[in-house]
């Protein structure tokens, strides 16, 4: 079960988002410490309106120790007005914050 949200959270954004996507891959690809953290900060700075960009703002901030920033990001998304792309945004924003049920009911949404 777990290996399938773990599927969800990784393969899903990486097909469906744009410029935070890509700014966090380079992210995660990089093993220089100083250009990971400005991709990371880059990630922090994007629009926030769009729900890709408050998903991997949390993520980015919660990789640079902004745990509550982290958590009032994911909150934003679980509170957006439901559509199918934020179903997936909420399931992973619940997951994050181990709201596992909450996330199973997000996804389950998100195929309907």
């Amino acid at each position: 079960m777990k290996k399938y949200f773990t599927l969800i959270l990784v393969v899903v954004p990486i097909l469906i988002f744009g410029q935070a996507n890509k700014l966090f891959r380079q992210a995660l690809k990089t093993e220089d410490l100083s250009e990971r953290i400005e991709l990371l900060t880059q990630v922090i700075s994007l629009d926030s309106d769009k729900l890709d960009a408050y998903f991997y703002r949390a993520i980015a901030k919660n990789d640079l120790g902004d745990y509550s920033g982290a958590i009032i990001d994911y909150s934003k998304i679980i509170i957006t007005e439901p559509d199918a792309d934020s179903y997936f945004n909420r399931g992973n924003a619940r997951y994050s914050l181990e709201d596992f049920e909450g996330a199973r009911q997000d996804y389950r949404d998100a195929v309907k």
